[in-house]
């Protein structure tokens, strides 16, 4: 993987509960750092969530090693296409340190799924 290809800029985001004070919680995500990757389309599926039906598209965004990134964490990316602010929104599945030599991350995300 040549860095070259890892340009797409990604920012990297954690969510905290917080108590809202009538018995239930606020969930709030807030940013970690801001990583630049190569986002690999993998595979496209449907499915029936309540009554309406909902596109999941997988993909493999590969980014720089991090010691920080687990499966509780989601990666935003925001961009202008044609003059309209664009943002997808990544949640990490699995996190793949390929061959242990801790140069890059392979995460394996769903996009189009409610967080």
């Amino acid at each position: 993987m040549s860095v070259g290809s890892m340009r797409s800029k990604l920012e990297l985001q954690s969510y905290s509960a917080s108590s809202d004070g009538g018995g239930s919680s606020t969930l709030t995500w807030s940013k970690v750092a801001t990583v630049y990757g190569s986002i690999q389309p993998s595979r496209a599926n449907e499915s029936l969530f309540g009554d309406q039906l909902r596109e999941v598209l997988t993909h493999v965004i590969v980014v720089r090693h991090r010691n920080n990134v687990t499966t509780k964490n989601r990666l935003v990316q925001t961009f202008i296409r044609n003059g309209t602010e664009i943002t997808r929104t990544f949640n990490v599945k699995g996190v793949l340190n390929p061959d242990n030599k801790f140069k890059y991350l392979h995460l394996g995300c769903e996009e189009g799924v409610p967080t």
